[in-house]
């Protein structure tokens, strides 16, 4: 899992212009999937968000999630020019991230804004590091409610308006997955980017017979889950100056390195 170069004539500037302008999310969402794995004994769970890149190309890209030095999974994006979609994956090491001794906690961005999500406390979200440009990965895990999130925010270092700002909206994938997906930006450089998290609980209980290290000893019936994702758009002043700097990203053709 090395750093690779994210080389992109536009930025996910369609979830941006379609988040901005207030169109439906099913015209930049595609779909999403989630599943659970054993590998070297371990068991992964593993998240991927497909999204309609129209002139955005991606180079494949992976970036190692860590913890104190220690790798527990990775992020990957990739395009695929037949059918004009990214795909955006992240693979957890679920049975060592659980036995960190002092784990990360944060519901927030990397622009400091809480994910726009309810019914569940942020304050108990873990965080991960990807790579070393302040981009995130993110598991919400509570064994009481069986309710468990995944997601990540990318860190897009040209990106940047001098306000904290969140364009997500939601999405409910065929496969029953509920989530968000679009921008974030921020003042600080490594604050800005694009973001995506889901709703995880009911395709995960269903497997915990296999998910040992979830210390569940037998399948339970996953309880409705009580987490509610909200669309969330700035004012007009600050839509405005976002797709300015996208349309100037676009302009210069701006490389863009996640490392």
């Amino acid at each position: 899992m090395k750093s690779s170069i994210i080389r992109a004539a536009f930025i996910v500037a369609s979830v941006a212009a379609l988040s901005a302008c207030g169109s439906s999310p099913s015209s930049i969402f595609k779909n999403a999937t989630f599943s659970t794995f054993q590998q070297n004994g371990d068991q992964y769970l593993q998240l991927e968000t497909d999204v309609s890149s129209q002139n955005v190309v991606f180079s494949g890209v992976t970036l190692p999630v860590q913890v104190n030095g220690k790798i527990v999974g990775d992020v990957s994006v990739n395009t695929n020019l037949s059918t004009g979609t990214s795909a955006m994956i992240v693979q957890l090491d679920l049975s060592n991230i659980l036995h960190i001794p002092v784990p990360t906690y944060s519901g927030n961005l990397p622009n400091g804004l809480a994910w726009p999500v309810t019914g569940v406390d942020l304050t108990k979200m873990m965080a991960f590091s990807v790579g070393n440009n302040g981009s995130e990965v993110y598991l919400y895990y509570d064994a009481t409610t069986h309710t468990a999130m995944v997601g990540a925010a990318l860190t897009i270092s040209s990106l940047s308006t001098g306000t904290p700002a969140s364009l997500f909206s939601t999405f409910t994938a065929s496969t029953g997955i509920n989530g968000l997906v679009g921008l974030y930006t921020g003042k600080a450089a490594n604050a800005s980017g694009v973001g995506f998290i889901a709703n995880v609980s009911a395709q995960l209980w269903p497997a915990a017979t296999a998910l040992t290290k979830l210390a569940v000893k037998k399948a339970v019936r996953p309880v409705p889950s009580k987490v509610q994702f909200f669309s969330t758009s700035p004012d007009r002043k600050v839509r405005d100056q976002i797709d300015w700097e996208i349309y100037e990203m676009n302009k210069h053709h701006v490389h863009i390195q996640l490392r």
